[in-house]
This record gives C-alpha cells, structure tokens and sequence, in this order.
C-alpha cells in the first residue's frame, strides 16, 4: 500500500478510480439514480486532467496493485488559510470506514497543508456517513485529534445552503439528502508559530469568517 500526491500522469487512474466509486458506491450516498447518472456524466477525462493542472487543488490517493483505491481531493481558498476537503472515496465496501481507509490519506494531506501555513478545514458530507457519533469514535486519532471540530451548518434534503460560499461549494445544487458542513481549526498547539493569535470561525450574513479571540 502506498499514498502519494498525485499528478497529471495519475490523471487516468485517478479517472478510473473515481468511475468505479460512482458505478458500485454512488447509491449509498445520493439515492437518486438521474442524480447519479448527472455526476457521472459530468466526469470526464478531460476534466480530470484540468484538475492536476490547477494549482489551487491537490488529490492524495492510496494505491494497491497498481490502482488506486482510496482518495482524497481538496481545494484551497485565498482567504484566511483555509482548505475545502472536495471529497474522499474508497472503494472498499464499508460505506463509513475512516479508520482503516481515510484517515491516513488525511494524515498526508492535513500534514502537507500545516506545512504550508494553512490551518483551517471545510468538509461537507451526508450526516448520515458523517454523524456525531461516528465523529466521536475517531476524534483522538491523528490527524482529527489535533483540530477543534463541529459542525457549522446543517444542509436539510433539497435545500440550499444559507451561505454562498457553501452553496458555491455544493456547485448551487440541491441535493435529497441532508448535508453536514463540519469546520476544523488546528489547535494553537500544533501551529507553526507559536505567538500566532487564536482564530476560531464565526458566521456572518453571507458566509462564515474567522476572527481573533
């Protein structure tokens, strides 16, 4: 097994990959089959390619035998060091599995990102794969146990997010399933420069924004 960060010669793997997910594992998280028939037509080769090609996105995946079988893609934002985790996908039969699967390709791209500077994380789910609980079980191991985590809206079936930056992020789509915006802040702690003020998130009219406290 091996985790890597890929690059536009993965580009066709990556593709494969991701067409696997969506022919074995899309019903699982989006139960309408015309919603998964959308995604899949909206994925392309072609596309795949522009992504490697666009610096402000990066997808680690872990290989075995070859392929690649479990990846994670994120996308970075100009404003207040923040990294939106576009999605993560395993092809392995457990529909929620992170311990085994998807934790140490979050390990990779978290450590990557600290590195850098960039200390805050979006990630939007199914709450039904993203739940408190299931949060609860995996929140003291590495790289969970070095963020302050919760929830900073909940997304009811076929409704719009209240926020645009969320709504850009759920590309203005609604979809039938309730969605879970959770929010990660490295603590002080594990920052690089240790007189950095504290910034946790805060919500405003239009999007939410980080402050200093």
């Amino acid at each position: 097994m091996t985790i890597k960060l890929l690059n536009v010669y993965d580009s066709k793997l990556y593709f494969e990959h991701l067409v696997r997910v969506f022919n074995t594992k899309g019903l699982h998280t989006i139960p309408d089959r015309e919603e998964i028939e959308k995604m899949t037509s909206d994925l392309s080769q072609e596309k795949i390619n522009k992504l490697f090609l666009n610096n402000n996105q990066k997808v680690w995946g872990k290989f075995n035998n070859g392929i690649i079988t479990n990846s994670v893609r994120t996308r970075m934002f100009d404003y207040e060091n923040t990294v939106f985790i576009a999605n993560y996908k395993s092809e392995n039969i457990e529909i929620f599995n992170p311990i085994k699967h998807i934790l140490p390709l979050l390990e990779e791209a978290f450590s990557y990102y600290e590195n850098i500077g960039y200390y805050n994380f979006i990630i939007i789910r199914p709450t039904k794969l993203f739940s408190l609980r299931k949060y609860k079980s995996i929140e003291d191991m590495s790289p969970l146990n070095r963020y302050n985590s919760y929830y900073d809206e909940i997304i009811p079936p076929n409704k719009f997010s209240e926020f645009s930056m969320y709504r850009e992020l759920l590309w203005n789509r609604i979809y039938p399933i309730e969605l879970g915006v959770v929010s990660m802040s490295l603590k002080q702690e594990y920052r690089k420069y240790g007189d950095k003020k504290n910034i946790t998130y805060t919500r405003t009219d239009d999007k939410p924004m980080l402050i200093d406290t």
